[in-house]
């Protein structure tokens, strides 16, 4: 997914990053299915900003911009977002990538300020047979947004990633 999210005065900042299609998304403070193109969000989201503090000049763009600003920043990003998803075509790369960006130096949102890092990651680390390491990531969304261990569609969705795991 690529996005350009509105920004303070008037101006618009690439994002981008993955969205797993059996994690479901956490909204008006329950637990959802991402059934269409329109209710996906990211689980994972790399932001530029995140590593420098400032909005990066190739990758932003304001409000009243011409045509070829707005193209040249939607190029930059996507050419940017190319390298990151390059890096993740598995599930074992997605997982990789979490821990990557829990390690580096960030300076605007960590990965805790993000609402599907840890049930994505844990999600994502069940699907890949590591179930205690997963469900330590999940029990951490549980107690961060009050979400009930049990609650059914986490129990789907835990049920959905040990299937992955056992092929």
């Amino acid at each position: 997914m690529l996005k350009f999210q509105a920004m303070k005065g008037a101006t618009f900042s690439a994002c981008w990053g993955v969205s797993i299609d059996f994690v479901p998304i956490l909204t008006g403070g329950s637990l959802r299915w991402k059934r269409t193109a329109k209710s996906a969000n990211f689980d994972l989201c790399v932001d530029p900003i995140d590593s420098s503090g400032e909005i990066p000049s190739w990758c932003s763009f304001r409000n009243n911009d011409r045509a070829h600003r707005v193209e040249h920043a939607a190029l930059a990003a996507f050419n940017a977002a190319q390298l990151d998803w390059s890096r993740m075509t598995s599930l074992r790369d997605i997982v990789e990538s979490f821990e990557r960006l829990s390690k580096a130096e960030i300076r605007r949102f960590s990965l805790e300020n993000h609402v599907q890092t840890d049930l994505a990651w844990g999600l994502a680390l069940v699907a890949l047979g590591e179930t205690d390491e997963g469900q330590s990531h999940i029990d951490a969304f549980c107690a961060s947004f009050a979400v009930a261990r049990d609650a059914a569609v986490l129990t789907k969705a835990k049920s959905e990633a040990a299937a992955i795991a056992a092929g």
